[in-house]
């Protein structure tokens, strides 16, 4: 299986680097670590990789948030130098708007009547809305994760805290500075039509039309739709790990291998 969209609990999801690995490296030829806005557990995935001698390819992975007509648009990278100085900068400062996001998130749910606490969240990595969800479902407030989103932290709710994103453009030339490749992620999620005109904002290399709430129906437009302009195509579950978003996706989307061979070798064209 090759899954290229997973999260680790360096940023939202719940496994460690290292558990991922050692999950996917019986049935997985490759996988990838994308987590929000950060790449520091990449290089601990190459480590128990070594560690323990295993076959299985991980790439270097990215999701990228922005903005595009008032819609959130992820941006995926994919096979970035890590070492990139404007890559490092950029995340770091993306890194610190994450913090006093989620802090101003908690000071208005407990205005709202839910107190909550930055200490009291379950971090492990950058925090995000997936920490408070959690920890709003410890406290009671809401019965799952999806809750917390569709009642409290999604525009126009009550917790909810707009962030200061990179435009899809400076996030797709963030990736190619760092000498990667910039994938449009599940668009089927954005709420835009994925068009010329579309492509024209947002110039990605590919899309990621294997995703674990793609149907199948989507799945084939967005697969055509791909092919036809001559953009890679990718895939993934995006897996935040078990209870990461209330329900397990890791095992849902396999990548097919021509797909991934494509990847590799516009990887390797520039390198």
């Amino acid at each position: 299986m090759i899954d290229l969209h997973l999260h680790t609990t360096y940023s939202d999801g719940t496994r460690t680097p290292e558990e991922l690995v050692l999950l996917t490296a019986g049935n997985y030829q490759a996988i990838a670590i994308t987590d929000h806005d950060t790449i520091d557990g990449i290089n601990e995935g190459f480590l128990t990789i070594k560690n323990n001698e295993l076959s299985l390819k991980l790439i270097t992975g990215v999701e990228l948030s922005s903005v595009f007509q008032n819609k959130e648009v992820h941006i995926l990278g994919y096979g970035m130098d890590l070492q990139t100085p404007e890559l490092k900068t950029t995340l770091r400062i993306l890194e610190e708007e994450r913090i006093e996001r989620i802090k101003k998130t908690v000071d208005k749910l407990t205005e709202h009547g839910l107190p909550l606490e930055f200490s009291e969240l379950p971090l492990t990595g950058l925090p995000g809305r997936a920490h408070v969800a959690r920890a709003m479902v410890k406290k009671g407030y809401v019965r799952t994760i999806d809750e917390a989103f569709k009642n409290y932290l999604t525009p126009d709710r009550p917790g909810y805290v707009p962030r200061n994103r990179l435009s899809p453009k400076a996030a797709i030339e963030l990736i190619h500075k760092a000498k990667g490749v910039a994938i449009l992620a599940h668009p089927g999620l954005i709420g835009l039509e994925l068009n010329d005109s579309f492509l024209e904002n947002i110039p990605v290399d590919g899309i990621e039309v294997f995703h674990s709430a793609h149907e199948k129906a989507l799945t084939s437009f967005y697969e055509e739709f791909a092919n036809k302009r001559h953009l890679l195509i990718t895939g993934g579950s995006d897996c935040h790990g078990k209870k990461g978003k209330d329900r397990e996706l890791l095992g849902l989307v396999d990548l097919p291998k021509k797909y991934f061979d494509k990847l590799l070798e516009f990887m390797d064209g520039i390198a």
